[in-house]
């Protein structure tokens, strides 16, 4: 109908324009109604120039057909693209150049044959199953695949096909546009290489960073730790110089303290000598005074052990002696809300061990004890026992070897042991204390020492009850080597000159008094100055020298060298407050013939005078 429509409205545009040009050529115009053969000749012009016009638009449009149909051709077979046009058995009806060109080939020899022809064997697969989409599902369709060309590597293309239908709408054509996606997907793979490439790096990269980081975070954490254990070792450093200043004050007041030791036992042995109306109750009294004496002198001593520098010295030892000496140290500065319970061992406890250490091995776990029940009132049980373990119980404690030990038991009534510190309360500088009341050194020294003695340490707590701690050492097999109580041997009078110095005046003449009761001939001087003075007078007056180590001016191992240079022969004995040293030391150190500890009582005075005189250098010098 728009068909008609558009014919009769050119006829009826090609009609005005003939009549136009009619006029133009002057042209008669015809009537309606042909009354004579003039108005049918006009007809026949007019009709004549319509036919002309007719013939040009006809030209005209044929031009325009023939334009339309190259520029279509060049369209169709120069586009970018490949076009196929396929049968519904996908024979190929018609191709364009660019597809021809694609597989190298003629267009004519692709005409009528089977696209599938030029697709790859491995991708068949793919082609038919596209077809198949196609024909079920009668929409476009796409995929991917790889073609063959007549002389040449596959190549990549991409499908793009649709359906044409006839005029009752069946499929009559498959319409196909061949894509080659070749560099696209050399472009692709290359993306990818490069993409799996830089993830490479990147993971490489990564690890690298994480190592670094690690080892950063290793270099921090250490770091850290070598400044925390700074902070630490400046701590114990702090402590350590603590303890050694107080070492060197206790040193200092020990060596004082035991001059006036000495002094206190030479004065009342002086009283001892003489004669009294009631001489029972002046010779109790005197007797208190000196046990005094000698409990204090001990308690120096165990003062001592604490601050002096000495060797591991293992020897047979009663080891309840060692326990009965801490017992009376802990007593002395016990509050009294604490009650000390002992329980030895009837039978002889001998051990093979350091006294010294033992000393402090039990000092550390009964401070320990003290320190678990503060304030409060409280028992510390020490009980000392003999044990025969079998290997079934040495399992049990840290694998020491089967046989007889001894078994020290040191039990506190405090608020016992937190289960996760048990593990941990041999481990060095741990404490449950607060700052300032401990080091969390003690324990550590202890299981140290009992570990190097052959023996195990072994802790049972139970918190609100208590803890007990077990000591476990190897037992001597010797027969008891307790010393056996004699009154002590009549000291006999003496005859010969004795040169004393000591700075201390108290010193000097309650020696002096009591050497000259006993019938010695005594000078006594207050400075090594002096008596180096009284001694070149009369060198061959004096039988023996005594002289204090630590005197102002002149110390007397100066003055013993400057005696010894004038009379080679004469013994030279030397005393001393201190305990840094033990006698080896000093006669090896100084020139001198025999050494006393301060504070001494006239038994060992005299002893060591006698010894001296007879020119016998002991093996093992007396060292009280």
């Amino acid at each position: 109908m728009k068909k008609n429509q558009t014919a009769q409205e050119k006829f009826n545009q090609l009609r005005r324009q003939a009549e136009e040009l009619m006029i133009k050529k002057n042209v008669a115009v015809a009537p309606a109604v042909f009354e004579n053969p003039l108005t049918l000749i006009h007809e026949l012009q007019t009709l004549q120039i319509e036919l002309e016009l007719q013939n040009e638009e006809l030209q005209r449009s044929q031009q325009e057909l023939m334009e339309s149909q190259i520029l279509y051709a060049e369209l169709y077979d120069f586009a970018p693209q490949g076009y196929v046009t396929l049968s519904l058995k996908g024979m190929i009806l018609k191709s364009n150049l660019t597809f021809a060109e694609m597989l190298s080939m003629e267009r004519k020899h692709l005409i009528n044959q089977p696209l599938s022809d030029y697709i790859i064997f491995q991708d068949q697969d793919i082609y038919y199953q596209h077809m198949r989409n196609l024909s079920d599902l009668k929409t476009r369709q796409t995929c991917d695949l790889r073609m063959q060309k007549k002389k040449g590597l596959p190549f990549d293309v991409h499908l793009e096909s649709t359906i044409r239908f006839d005029e009752q709408g069946d499929p009559e054509q498959y319409r196909t546009i061949v894509i080659d996606n070749s560099e696209q997907k050399k472009a692709e793979n290359a993306l990818e290489m490069a993409k799996k490439a830089l993830e490479a790096r990147v993971k490489d990269r990564t690890k690298k960073l994480e190592t670094a980081n690690r080892q950063l975070q290793r270099e921090i954490a250490e770091r850290k730790a070598c400044e925390q254990k700074e902070i630490t070792l400046e701590k114990h450093l702090r402590q350590a110089q603590k303890m050694e200043a107080l070492g060197t004050l206790s040193s200092g007041i020990a060596h004082d303290f035991n001059n006036i030791l000495t002094s206190i036992i030479a004065y009342t042995q002086l009283l001892e000598m003489q004669k009294f109306p009631d001489i029972k109750y002046m010779k109790h009294s005197l007797g208190q005074i000196l046990q005094s004496a000698y409990q204090a002198r001990d308690l120096v001593k165990q003062i001592m052990m604490f601050s002096r520098k000495t060797e591991q010295i293992k020897e047979p030892v009663m080891i309840d002696l060692v326990i009965r000496d801490v017992v009376n140290m802990m007593r002395a500065s016990l509050p009294s809300t604490i009650n000390i319970r002992e329980q030895m061992s009837v039978q002889p406890c001998i051990v093979f061990a350091d006294p010294v250490q033992m000393h402090q091995v039990l000092m550390n776990v009964c401070t320990n004890a003290v320190h678990a029940m503060g304030n409060q009132s409280g028992v510390l049980t020490i009980k000392l026992d003999m044990t025969d373990l079998n290997p079934e119980q040495c399992k049990l404690t840290n694998g020491i070897p089967p046989g007889k030990y001894a078994q020290i038991m040191i039990s506190d009534t405090g608020q016992g042991i937190l289960p996760a510190n048990i593990q941990k309360i041999f481990d060095p500088y741990f404490t449950t204390k607060k700052l300032g009341e401990g080091t969390g050194l003690g324990l550590f020294v202890t299981h140290g020492i009992i570990k190097n003695h052959g023996g195990a340490i072994l802790v049972d707590s139970h918190l609100g009850q208590g803890t007990t701690f077990k000591l476990l050492v190897p037992c001597f097999f010797e027969p008891d080597i307790r010393a056996k109580e004699s009154p002590p041997p009549a000291i006999p009078p003496g005859n010969a000159a004795v040169l004393f110095v000591d700075d201390e005046a108290a010193i000097a003449m309650g020696v002096k008094m009591v050497l000259t009761h006993l019938g010695y001939d005594i000078v006594a001087t207050t400075s090594g100055k002096q008596a180096l003075v009284v001694f070149s007078k009369e060198p061959e007056r004096f039988d023996m020298v005594i002289t204090d180590l630590t005197m102002p001016e002149m110390t007397g191992d100066v003055l013993a060298s400057k005696i010894k240079k004038i009379r080679r022969d004469i013994p030279v004995i030397l005393c001393t407050g201190l305990l840094e040293e033990n006698s080896k030391t000093i006669l090896a150190k100084y020139e001198v013939d025999a050494f006393i500890q301060k504070p001494y009582d006239k038994q060992t005075l005299i002893e060591s005078i006698q010894r001296g005189i007879k020119k016998a250098k002991p093996e093992n010098p007396d060292c009280l």
